[in-house]
């Protein structure tokens, strides 16, 4: 009988990205290195924290994974933080357990960085510290996770009326949350079934995505998109150039993003400074405050009620609509009564960016 397939928590976001991802590769490729290390570091100081309540030992901890304190202990300390800032709120938390859930012809597995219950909102509660680059998917790696404790039956199997996640960017100080029901978690297992073994199974989708990919290096779609992206930059010379030639072409682009970004940060200091930059009859570059919506969750579910509080929580004005029309509530009165309880508030926020050049009175 063939075994079938395990996939973790953290090939999800990738898996979803380009199904084709979750294949083994033929050759497999040792990509662990410093920033991989000064991660595992970092995540066992931090459990070792949560589970003992004791203070680790950093330098012990440090020369076992071979990194730096110096490279370590801030993002520890960040970490720590944000712990010490929600854990009164947390009930039996559970550090890296290693848990999985079979979903038919495969099986899904991870070990949550900490567990727990929040029992004020009747909630399971997962969180996953990121110590390296932003990552615009990590979303998906915590409702694996989320899915995984709702099959596995944690707690008992406890019935929780929602599932919370949340994700910690240590290197950029920036934390994103989800709040998911049972539903939400249904919808996200059959997005897998979809790209594991339904109709995407077969499907490439090559771009950022490739550069952490452990096949990429022998995938016929990334390596199409190098020699269509490179070629356009070349004028359609990309068979007569070396690999090497076609590698710094490459890598360069990554350079360009950069670049662009440098000079969109200097531009922005620039305007702010002297203002507005023309650039062009009609258009200018310039700084504005323009109103951005603040919510205190806790309040807004209080105010909104489970019903219109998770379809807002995914954030698709079909549903919200939806949820709110059954209520018989208009979404006026909805920003009214969230304004007037304080569970929103708005903040003014300086953008950048082009706009048309406002006509002289």
């Amino acid at each position: 009988m063939k075994k079938k397939p395990t996939f973790s928590g953290s090939q999800i976001p990738g898996i979803i990205e380009c199904p084709q991802s979750r294949i083994k590769p033929k050759i497999k490729i040792d990509s662990s290195g410093e920033p991989a290390r000064i991660g595992n570091a970092v995540h066992e100081l931090i459990a070792k924290r949560i589970d003992t309540y004791e203070n680790p030992d950093i330098e012990k901890i440090c020369l076992k994974h071979d990194v730096k304190r110096d490279d370590v202990a801030p993002l520890y300390f960040r970490a720590l933080s944000a712990w010490r800032d929600i854990g009164d709120s947390l009930a039996s938390p559970i550090v890296e357990s290693r848990m999985s859930a079979d979903l038919g012809k495969y099986t899904l597995s991870g070990k949550p960085d900490a567990m727990a219950i929040i029992e004020e909102h009747d909630a399971l509660f997962i969180l996953d510290w990121k110590t390296g680059r932003l990552e615009e998917d990590a979303r998906n790696q915590i409702k694996a996770y989320l899915l995984i404790a709702l099959l596995n039956g944690v707690y008992g199997g406890r019935d929780f009326t929602s599932y919370i996640g949340r994700v910690y960017h240590l290197r950029q100080s920036y934390a994103e949350t989800i709040v998911l029901t049972k539903e939400d978690l249904r919808d996200f297992r059959e997005t897998l079934d979809m790209a594991i073994v339904g109709r995407n199974k077969d499907t490439y989708n090559p771009g950022k995505a490739c550069q952490y990919c452990n096949r990429a290096h022998e995938c016929k779609a990334g390596t199409a998109l190098i020699k269509s992206t490179v070629g356009s930059l070349t004028n359609g010379e990309y068979d007569s150039l070396t690999p090497a030639v076609v590698s710094d072409i490459w890598y360069s682009i990554d350079k360009i993003e950069k670049l662009c970004k440098a000079f969109k940060s200097s531009a922005k200091e620039l305007v702010s400074e002297h203002g507005p930059i023309s650039v062009s009859r009609t258009h200018e570059v310039s700084i504005r405050g323009e109103n951005n919506a603040e919510f205190d969750m806790g309040k807004v579910r209080a105010v909104l009620g489970d019903d219109i509080f998770f379809a807002a929580c995914k954030l698709t004005k079909t549903g919200l609509s939806a949820a709110l029309k059954e209520a018989g509530i208009s979404a006026k009165d909805m920003f009214n009564a969230l304004l007037e309880s304080g569970a929103m508030k708005y903040i003014i926020k300086p953008k950048f960016k082009a706009r048309r050049k406002e006509r002289a009175t």
